[in-house]
Formats: C-alpha cells, structure tokens, sequence
C-alpha cells in the first residue's frame, strides 16, 4: 500500500528536513524505509542517538509501529517508515517559509535555549499556545516550527503540553 505525506503548510517541511539532517538520521530512515527494525536492532547499530531518532520520528508520525514477539516470549516494539512519498503544496509568504526554515537549520544549543524556555513556560499542565506566543513575542508559525523540531513539547488541539 502506497502512502503519500501530503504538506500543507511550511511547519510541516521542519520534521522532514530533521529527519536527515545528521548521517545517523539519514542512515535510520533508509533502513526504516526498506524494512521493520526494533529499537534494540537501531541502539546496537547507531548507539542512544539512534534512540532519539526513533522517538523523534515517531513523535512526527514519519514511521509507524509494530508489536513482535521476542524469543524470550515478550514483545517489542518495531518501526517502519510510514510514508512512500512526499507531496509538498505549500502556499505561504516568504517570511512564514523563512521562519520555518531558520528553525530547521538552527543550531542545536540556540534551539535548545528556546525550548527550554517554552518548556518553563508550558508548565506540567499545558497552556494555551497564544499565551505561550504572547510570552515568547514570535509569530505562530515561529512558535509551530519550535513545536515540531521540539522532542519535549507538543501541539494537542490549541495547547502546548510537555511529552512525558
């Protein structure tokens, strides 16, 4: 079965571009595109960065998952790329697109300053994310873009709220 990620708007580029942006990222994908891997199968491999990659491809929703029997009669958890092939139809201003972009390519510690700064600010029972935009003095498409590269936070309806 064919499955197409369809972009709608330029937060949704952030994920993809991260999604290979180290060779670690981009070897993980490759082998989650042809066939399913456990994530003990990628630690051994790629080591705990090879971890991180996976949560932070399953928070984007770019691999799906699988539970399989183990040879000691528990299960883990197997992952796969969800997506065949990309559609990108993104009508929005240059400003709107650099801003995604810049969060894209921002270097790791000047993201993880924001974020934390978010994270401070989301608290452990979420809030409103204009709120978190009238704190932070950014655009929403800012502040989306900071969302979907974050690994700790996350979009839920109108609210920001930390992933446990």
């Amino acid at each position: 079965m064919t499955r197409v990620k369809v972009i709608n708007e330029p937060t949704e580029i952030v994920p993809l571009l991260l999604a290979v942006d180290t060779p670690i990222k981009r070897r993980i994908f490759n082998e989650l595109i042809n066939d399913w891997c456990t994530e003990e199968i990628i630690i051994s491999k790629y080591g705990k960065e090879g971890g991180d990659a996976l949560r932070f491809f399953e928070k984007q929703k770019l691999v799906e998952t699988l539970w399989q029997p183990t040879d000691n009669h528990n299960q883990e958890k197997a992952y796969r790329a969800y997506y065949d092939s990309i559609h990108i139809n993104v009508a929005c201003s240059m400003k709107e697109l650099s801003l995604a972009l810049r969060t894209a390519i921002m270097a790791e510690e000047d993201f993880k300053k924001i974020e934390d700064e978010i994270f401070d600010i989301v608290t452990e029972a979420g809030m409103y994310s204009g709120d978190v935009l009238e704190a932070l003095k950014i655009s929403s498409t800012e502040l989306k873009s900071l969302i979907r590269r974050s690994t700790r936070l996350e979009h839920r309806g109108h609210r920001i709220e930390r992933i446990n």
